[in-house]
Parts: structure tokens; C-alpha cells; sequence
């Protein structure tokens, strides 16, 4: 006896049901593993902050627009000597008599009768004459070294090469106002929290596409300063720890590849460095940065120390990566314009060429129109294998006002 059809289809349709719920299992798994895979790092302890505004270029001109716009010294006519004054004429009565001959004084010479004409005199003033002379070479001599440092800030006054010390004036400042500079000025070097976004385009393997972001949080003196983004893998790059004036001062670092974590800790209080992949232990150099500290500290470099960024300039970093410690020396190659959707900016090209196989090389695009911040990344593994990122948009928290300081 055969069962009916019902009863014989019932065992059937459990099995694709159970065989559904395990492969649902499994996905959301799957779905589970790769969002934790793919988060980006928190940002410590340090309070998410809140964006107010879309950072915006500034109309920022270039170095060449700046000499050319520079007032020239007007030319001054040569300035003559005054004409003699002609003797007055004396009244004569109506009805003169002649005169008697030696009656009348003899005729007296005037200054300008006894005394030389000197040579037309080119200037009223020497400081003037001196000025014309000197201030079209100190122009062109400013501007071989363009400033950025007055550019940085939204809204900031471009320097007016000639407003720049007279030649008269003492070439030195007093060392109470040359030296430490004030906390407002310090504070006004390290921007706002700021995200930038990035797209991101290279090849690994085969073309990359996707997108990432440089997150600069800070709370007080406290930072966190995050490269991430995702191109077929997600990575991140973590810096956090303290602003010690004119330098970050990292207390930890940590880099993610996909699940893959490595780390460095500086530790301050035994002024030593301990690495993740490395069991060496290595005394903290002074300023000593990391992978994601380093752009900031760049920016900042650019904006505090002005003089020091021309072409063919070098600075130098020790920097800490979780497989030892190594100094990078960034050159100045020049001024590059780089197109984004804001519109075509100027900016300076750092590059820093790898000296190793497999090293990595860095060139970084920072522009003085967004406050020295970098506009583009370029990472080099190999000669076939890099990360190129180009900003997209960038927004920016409402500046904190500065503490003030009692008399």
C-alpha cells in the first residue's frame, strides 16, 4: 500500500526549507564577519564631532600673481633748486627827478647770484631714494621663496610684498617678540576637526576603485587623526594622542589591512617604543610621528614655518610603523595645480622617494587654499602596485574660541 501523494511531498519540502534557514545562517554570518571587517577604527575617547560647514578654497593668488601685483616705488621728478627771487622794484614818484648820480645804493647780490646752483637733487627724502632702489630685488627676492603661512586660514591676509621692512629699519626683532610664539597663534596652526573625502583610484592586482576619508579629530590638546578607506579590501590608519604645541605627540598607532591589525606605542613615560611585529624595544626619538600623524604634522609644518617650504627643500621626520622606526625626508618639488571638484588648486608637491625594495613612497599635494590640509595621496608599494587619493568635498566643526589668558 502506497502512502498518498501529500504525505510523500511533505519530507521534500522540509529539506529545502531546513537547507534555506542554513544558507540564510550562513550569509548573515558571512554579512556579520565582513561589516566588522570593513568598520572603520573608532576614534578613541574623543567625542564625535560635529560638522558645520563645507571647507571652501580660498581665493588665494599665486606666487607669480603676487610679485606681479606688488606695488612698484613711483618714480619722483628731479626736484630743482629754487629760482631766485627778483630784487623788488622801488616806487617812483610821478614826476621823477633824475637822479643824481651816487645817490642811489649800489645794487646788493642776492644768494642765489653768489652762491652755486648744486646738481639737481633725485630724491627730497634718502630714505625714499633708498627705497626705489632696493625694493624691486627684496620683491623678487620674496618672491623666490613664496610665503604660505598668512594663506592657511580661511579668509587670511595674503602678505603684500611691499609692505615688508624698509631698509632703514633694524633687520632684527626684539627677542621678546621673535621667540615663543602666543598660545592664540599656536592653537590658530592645527585646524579645526575636519574630515576629508576622498575618491580613491590605483591598481593592485588590477584596477581599484572606491572611496576613503582622513578624519583630524581634536579636543583640547587630545587629537585622533584617521586614514581609512576601502578599495576590494578596507584599511585604516590610526593616530591618537596629545598636541604638544607645534608637534603631535602620538601615544599610539595602529594600522588595519583587512582583518590584519599591527600597532606602536609610544610610551612617554619610560621615553621608549614597542612595536607589534618587531620584539625590539627602541628609545622614542624627539617629535617622532606615524604614518597618519605625519600628514598633519606636515600641514602644520607648511603653515608654522613658512621660510623652510621652497623648491628643492627637505624635511625630515623620524616616523614609527609597526616594523621599526625609519626617517623620512620629504622634498619640495614644487607647485602643482590638482583638479577637484571644488575647482583646480594650487598646492605644494612633497614627495618621498623609497630608498628600499617594497618601501613605501609617499607624495602628498598640500594646498595653501585649504589650509595646507593635502588634497592628494599618492602611496607607492611598487612600481605597479599604488593608491591614489583625490579630494572629493570637505567639511569642517565650528573653530572653538581660544581660552583667554589673564593679564
Amino acid at each position: 500500500m502506497t502512502p498518498p501523494q501529500g504525505l510523500r511531498a511533505r519530507p521534500g519540502w522540509l529539506a529545502i526549507l531546513l537547507l534555506a534557514l542554513i544558507v540564510l545562517a550562513l550569509h548573515l554570518a558571512a554579512l556579520d564577519w565582513f561589516g566588522n571587517a570593513f568598520q572603520p577604527m573608532a576614534a578613541a575617547s574623543l567625542p564625535e564631532p560635529i560638522y558645520t560647514q563645507l571647507l571652501q578654497p580660498t581665493t588665494t593668488p599665486t606666487p607669480a600673481q603676487k610679485r606681479a601685483a606688488a606695488p612698484m616705488p613711483t618714480p619722483q621728478a628731479p626736484r630743482r633748486a629754487p629760482a631766485p627771487r627778483p630784487a623788488p622794484e622801488q616806487a617812483l614818484p610821478q614826476n621823477p627827478a633824475p637822479p643824481a648820480p651816487n645817490l642811489l645804493p649800489p645794487p646788493v647780490e642776492t644768494a642765489a647770484a653768489s652762491v652755486p646752483v648744486p646738481a639737481p637733487i633725485a630724491s627730497a627724502s634718502p630714505t625714499t631714494a633708498a627705497s626705489a632702489s632696493t625694493i624691486p630685488s627684496l620683491a623678487r627676492s620674496l618672491g623666490d621663496e613664496p610665503v604660505v603661512g598668512n594663506l592657511s586660514r580661511p579668509g587670511g591676509p595674503a602678505q603684500n610684498v611691499a609692505s615688508a621692512t624698509p631698509p632703514h629699519a633694524p633687520a632684527t626683532t626684539p627677542a621678546s617678540e621673535a621667540s615663543a610664539p602666543t598660545t592664540a597663534t599656536a592653537a590658530s596652526a592645527w585646524p579645526p576637526s575636519t574630515k576629508l573625502s576622498y575618491t580613491i583610484s590605483g591598481y593592485w592586482r588590477g584596477a581599484l576603485h572606491g572611496s576613503g576619508a582622513l578624519v583630524w579629530t581634536v579636543d583640547g590638546d587630545r587629537y585622533d587623526a584617521t586614514l581609512s578607506g576601502s578599495a576590494h579590501i578596507s584599511f585604516s590608519y590610526q593616530s591618537t594622542g596629545r598636541i604638544d604645541g607645534d608637534w603631535l605627540a602620538p601615544a599610539r598607532y595602529t594600522e588595519r589591512v583587512f582583518t590584519r591589525e599591527k600597532s606602536v606605542t609610544f610610551d612617554r613615560a619610560s621615553n621608549t617604543l614597542h612595536f607589534s611585529a618587531i620584539p625590539d624595544v627602541l628609545p622614542l626619538p624627539p617629535h617622532a610621528q606615524d604614518s597618519a600623524s605625519l600628514f598633519l604634522q606636515l600641514a602644520n609644518r607648511l603653515t608654522t614655518h613658512p621660510g623652510d617650504v621652497h623648491p628643492g627643500a627637505t624635511l625630515t621626520f623620524a616616523v614609527a610603523r609597526p616594523s621599526g622606526m625609519t626617517d623620512w625626508a620629504f622634498t619640495i618639488a614644487g607647485m602643482d595645480t590638482v583638479s577637484t571638484p571644488a575647482g583646480p588648486l594650487q598646492c605644494w608637491h612633497v614627495v618621498r622617494q623609497a630608498t628600499q625594495a617594497n618601501e613605501l613612497g609617499a607624495q602628498i599635494w598640500l594646498s595653501p587654499q585649504l589650509q595646507n590640509l593635502p588634497v592628494q595621496i599618492r602611496l607607492q608599494q611598487s612600481a605597479d602596485s599604488f593608491l591614489l587619493f583625490t579630494l572629493d568635498h570637505a567639511e569642517q566643526a565650528t573653530p572653538s574660541a581660544p581660552a583667554s589668558t589673564a593679564p
